[in-house]
């Protein structure tokens, strides 16, 4: 999901290799010159495979996407486009849609979001971002928002091993609040440490 860039949102990538794949562009106060482009790729070309992505407020480059590509200098495009997607690993692709809502209910730099998350989803969700010098939602020092926020704490939990896991989980997943040693280890049936695996329990789906 890209919002409110100024002088591009997607560039360059020289004899690179790309999927585009379903993202979400909404442009913003800041996007005053290239609110109709999603890709600016510059020579020597790579290749790009465009489907999915939604341009918001252009339904022409929405439903074909290569009408939002602008080439350096628009020199010709042919040698980029390909028309088949390149093989990767197989991941979950989400519509343009669900990522953008995605985005909207779970985007945030912390569990609990914090001031600074608040507002630029709010500038997101609405559109309207005036923050900064230019009003236009790009700023320039701390100062234009009216400085740092300040952020609360709450008590941590018991961790007698200081590993980073809570007493209470080690337990409950059958390690040792008493060992130090089990927050780095990883399990065999998984690919990631004990403590990844805590810390990923805190997010929810």
């Amino acid at each position: 999901m890209i919002f409110n860039w100024g002088g591009n949102s997607t560039y360059g990538g020289e004899r690179g290799k790309y999927n585009i794949i379903n993202n979400y562009y909404k442009p913003g106060p800041a996007t005053v010159k290239t609110y109709n482009r999603i890709l600016n790729p510059w020579a020597p070309f790579g290749q790009y495979y465009l489907s999915g992505n939604v341009l918001v407020g252009n339904q022409k480059v929405t439903a074909n996407n290569w009408l939002g590509v602008q080439g350096q200098k628009d020199e010709a495009l042919g040698i980029a486009k390909i028309d088949t997607p390149l093989k990767t690993l197989s991941i979950h692709v989400q519509t343009a849609e669900d990522a953008y809502q995605a985005v909207l209910q779970k985007a945030g730099a912390n569990i609990y979001r914090d001031p600074v998350d608040l507002r630029t989803l709010n500038d997101v969700a609405t559109g309207t971002a005036k923050e900064g010098s230019e009003h236009n939602g790009i700023i320039d020092s701390q100062k234009d928002v009216g400085g740092w926020p300040d952020l609360k704490s709450l008590p941590a939990p018991l961790d007698t091993d200081h590993d980073g896991i809570p007493d209470a989980w080690e337990k409950q997943h059958g390690l040792s609040p008493n060992d130090p040693t089990d927050g780095a280890a990883i399990q065999p049936d998984k690919q990631y440490t004990n403590l990844e695996v805590y810390l990923n329990s805190l997010v929810k789906e």
